[in-house]
Order: structure tokens, then C-alpha cells, then sequence
């Protein structure tokens, strides 16, 4: 039975599951809401008797129904009900009491006429405790034609599918809500309902739902390469991103969304559910919400938050003049306001780093990192340990790096490899770089699917340039046999596509060698 917390495990529990839990608060608060829709079904029959108009008619029925609904929705929510089968079954039981109280009601007032309200209140308490006696006045009803709706009279079967669509309408609504409501994510921890928040961000519509979805159930931890930023201002088509946080794991709704202007110009929206509360497990909340952040806002925002004593610098160093722009951010590296202190530390990192002096960049992301303790800003530590010459602490920053990464998602777990790659091989450690490219290796082999579009979504590097970037590293600790037998290795495991591209690439960089694929 599912929470909302604890690991997700397998293609369901990817989902919210509700708990089942059906507390007596929300029967006890259904039964009032029955109390308080006989009146309301009173006012309701004796509005339909005098409407003129037929469409009056049904719009009245649609706003008794969807009132009935709301009333479900409130027990459900007040009552905390997390059974959507029971709470269904409650929502119908209110939607047929209203049906039937103002069946009651109708009959109340049609056999006592054009009497004072008084009078038909009075008979209308009588039927409700009479279904046999009502039932026969409606049988009557249906044989005599007696009902009249707009100045038309109607009977037989035209009037029982009247009373029957009805009747549909009244218990169909309420049982819909109420399962709608006690199928909505609840934090068991906290005892209460996740509050959705709608992401302000617009993000790329996703062309095969039905993939995305399969792809998020089995791999949730893709979710930040699925649901990228839609790079349109305004584009007509377009995903948005419903957030559901509580003390455990967060849950997101995904939808489509289609814009199209008709020939006055009106603007229309259309809705389509890619993903319904989509659990994320082991993912902070807060690394979702900035995510969905408006892009738009956050720049405005970032620009107009940059310290003045810093503009100069920052426009220097964007024209890559990094010695001016060191020189300018050094003064408020010890500066006591926060933000301005932790910029300027930024900026020195960025312009040593720029200018290859790896000891003062290392010196400076190390300060960074007390102050901002990040997986990027410890990412950065490794790799200026690495081209500093020390790729031993290096490794010992990028497994910090990396398990801060577990929870706050700010990059794929192998972008923060492939980049400590790149410093290892560029300071000329390729024997430490070796094992981090056997994790590369067993990704492609763990997949088994090296398509370009299945590897850009999950932001594998493409098999091709893998094979290119690593020759260099491999061939030079493991010698020209001994790496034809490292890449020969994963043959086997590949999709055919990529044992294709390997055989080529291995017979292009060994001439005439045949290689042996191992078990």
C-alpha cells in the first residue's frame, strides 16, 4: 500500500497510491451534506416546475449536480478520505438522496398545487418518509403525461430517460468527485493534503506521451532530462509542470498544452494529461522548483541582484578580459555583506580558472564551497585539484560531489564524470581516468540502446564520441591489444545499432585485426 513516502519500487509504485484510509470524519460529514441537500432539493424541484425555459432547465441540473460534487469534495477533503473506491460509493449515495429527495419534492408540490409554500414543505416532509407512495405518483406520472417541462407535456419513455439522465447526472458527478478527491497525493507523515504548485515555467511539449511516461515510471531519476525548458517566449505548444511536496518524496502532474486562435483572434487552451502524480524518489523539492522557475523572471531577478561594486568586473569577464576582471573582483573577495563577498569569490574562481592558474582557482572554489556547499561548486574543486596536479583529492571532491547530487539533482550524475574526465585527461592523468571511463563503458552496456534521441534524453554522451574521446585515454594505459579487448568487451551487451558502429570504429583504428567478442 502506498504512501507519500518510502522508494518507489517497480512500474506502480512510481505512482501515488493512495492508502486507503477512510477515516469515520468523512461518512459522518457525507451524512450532513445528505441533511443539507433535502432543501436544496426542494428549492430544486420547485425551480425546475417554473422555469420557462428548457435550457434553464438543464442548466439547473447541471448546477444542482456539480453543487452535490462540490459537497462531496468537501467531505472528502475536510474528512480526509484516502480511499477513492468508499468515497466514490459515498458521493453516490449523496448524488441519489438529492435524486430522490427532489423527486419527493416535485410530487410534494404537484399534488397540492397552488397552495402557499408552507403547504408543499409539509407534504414534502410526508413523502420523503413514503418511496413506495412516491413511487406510484411517478408511475402515474409517466402513464398520465402530467409533467410539463417548458409548456411541454411529456410521458412514457421520453420521460423515464428524461428522469434517468437525471438521475445519472446526480450521483454520476459526486461519485466522480469523490473519487477524483481521495485519489489526490496526501503526505501520511504529515497528516494532511500535498498542496499542488502550478511551475511557472513553460517546458517542451512532449511529442510521445505515452513513452515519457513509461520511460519516468522505470527511470525517475531522467525526470530533469525529460522535462527540459521550452526555449519559445511564446510558443502554441508547450508542457506545464504541477508540483506536490510533502515531508517525503515530491510528486509531479504533467500536462500539454495546445494554443489556437480562431478567426477573431481569441486565444483557446486545450489540456492533455501527460503524467499524473509522477512520484520522484530521492529528489529535493526545492531543485523541482527551481527547475520550473520562469526563466524570464529568474534572469530579471539575477541581473538586477548582481552587486554594483561587481558590474564592471562582470562585464570584463564576459568579454574574456579575466585579468581585468580579476583585478576589479579581488577588493570585496573579504567584504562583509554575503552576496557581494560570495560573487566576488565566484568570479576570482572563474578568472583564474580561465587564465589556467589552478592553484589560486582551486583556493577560490574551496572558499566558494564553505559558502555555497553545492554539488557544482564541489564538481569544480575536483576537477582544479585534478588539473593542480592532485587528482587523489580530486576523486575524494567528486564523490562529494556526486552524493550531494543525489539529492539536490543539479546535474546528471554523468555529466559530473565526463567533466572529471576531461581534467584528468587534460592535466595527463589518464591512468585515473581510466576507471571513471569504465563507468561510462558500463552505461552504454547497462542501457543496451545506443539511438542518438534515446541517448540525448537521458544526457549519455553520443556512442560515437565516447569511442573518440576515450581512444586516447585507453590506449595509452592499456596498450593497442589490451584496449581493442576493453572495447571489444561490450559487443555483446549492444543493440545492434551499436555493435555495428563499434565494429566499424574498431576496424577503422586496427586496420585488418579481427576482434573477438567477449562472453
Amino acid at each position: 500500500m502506498g504512501t507519500a513516502s518510502g522508494p518507489a519500487r517497480g512500474i506502480f509504485a512510481a505512482y501515488y497510491v493512495p492508502s486507503g484510509r477512510m477515516p469515520l470524519r468523512a461518512v459522518t460529514l457525507t451524512l450532513r451534506c445528505i441533511a443539507a441537500a433535502i432543501p436544496a432539493a426542494w428549492i430544486y424541484a420547485w425551480l425546475t416546475i417554473h422555469m420557462p425555459l428548457l435550457v434553464l432547465n438543464v442548466g439547473l441540473a447541471l448546477v444542482f449536480a456539480l453543487g452535490m460534487g462540490l459537497a462531496t469534495r468537501y467531505a472528502a477533503r475536510c474528512g480526509r478520505a484516502r480511499n477513492p473506491v468508499w468515497m466514490g460509493r459515498l458521493g453516490m449515495a449523496l448524488g441519489l438522496a438529492a435524486w430522490y429527495a427532489q423527486a419527493a419534492a416535485w410530487i410534494a408540490i404537484l399534488e397540492t398545487g397552488a397552495v402557499p409554500p408552507a403547504a408543499h414543505l409539509a407534504n414534502f416532509a410526508g413523502m420523503l418518509a413514503d418511496p413506495p407512495h412516491v413511487l406510484r405518483v411517478a408511475l402515474d406520472v409517466i402513464d398520465a403525461g402530467a409533467y410539463s417541462i417548458a409548456g411541454m407535456h411529456v410521458r412514457g419513455g421520453p420521460l423515464v430517460a428524461i428522469w434517468l439522465a437525471e438521475l445519472a447526472l446526480l450521483a454520476g458527478v459526486p461519485y466522480a468527485l469523490g473519487r477524483m478527491t481521495a485519489a489526490e497525493p496526501f503526505c501520511e507523515e504529515s497528516g494532511g493534503w500535498m498542496p499542488e504548485t502550478e511551475l511557472p515555467r513553460k517546458f517542451e511539449y512532449i511529442d510521445r506521451p505515452a513513452a515519457a511516461a513509461a520511460l519516468l515510471a522505470e527511470e525517475p531519476d531522467q525526470f530533469f532530462s525529460v522535462v527540459e525548458s521550452c526555449p519559445q517566449a511564446a510558443p502554441e505548444r508547450y508542457a506545464v509542470l504541477y508540483l506536490y511536496r510533502g515531508r517525503g518524496d515530491p510528486y509531479v502532474s504533467l500536462k500539454n498544452v495546445t494554443v489556437r486562435v480562431d478567426q477573431q483572434g481569441k486565444r483557446h487552451m486545450s489540456k492533455e494529461l501527460v503524467i499524473d502524480y509522477l512520484r520522484l524518489p530521492g529528489i529535493d523539492p526545492e531543485a523541482v522548483l527551481r527547475h520550473g522557475a520562469d526563466a524570464g523572471n529568474a534572469a530579471d531577478g539575477a541581473e538586477a541582484l548582481d552587486p554594483p561594486e561587481l558590474q564592471e568586473a562582470i562585464a570584463h569577464l564576459e568579454a574574456e578580459r579575466f585579468e581585468t576582471a580579476l583585478a576589479l573582483a579581488l577588493p570585496h573577495v573579504g567584504a562583509r555583506p554575503d552576496g557581494l563577498r560570495i560573487d566576488a569569490v565566484r568570479l576570482c574562481a572563474l578568472c583564474c580558472a580561465r587564465l589556467g592558474r589552478w592553484d589560486e582557482s582551486l583556493r577560490y572554489w574551496s572558499m566558494l564551497f564553505g559558502e555555497e556547499r553545492t554539488a557544482h561548486n564541489a564538481l569544480n574543486v575536483g576537477t582544479s585539484f585534478a588539473m593542480s596536479g592532485d587528482p587523489a583529492h580530486g576523486s575524494d571532491w567528486i564523490a562529494r560531489s556526486r552524493a550531494l547530487n543525489l539529492t539536490s539533482r543539479e546535474m546528471p550524475d554523468l555529466q559530473i564524470v565526463t567533466n572529471f574526465i576531461t581534467a584528468l585527461t587534460r592535466s595527463g592523468h589518464m591512468a585515473q581516468a581510466l576507471p571513471y571511463l569504465d563507468e561510462v563503458r558500463a552505461v552504454y552496456v547497462a542501457l543496451r540502446n545506443t539511438d542518438p534521441g534515446f541517448l540525448h534524453t537521458r544526457h549519455v554522451p553520443l556512442f560515437g564520441v565516447f569511442l573518440d574521446h576515450s581512444a586516447p585515454v585507453v590506449q595509452a594505459v592499456l596498450g593497442a591489444e589490451r584496449a581493442r579487448a576493453w572495447y571489444g568487451a561490450m559487443l555483446p551487451q549492444l543493440d545492434q545499432r551499436g555493435r555495428d558502429e563499434l565494429t566499424a570504429w574498431l576496424e577503422h583504428h586496427a586496420g585488418e585485426l579481427v576482434i573477438t567478442e567477449t562472453a
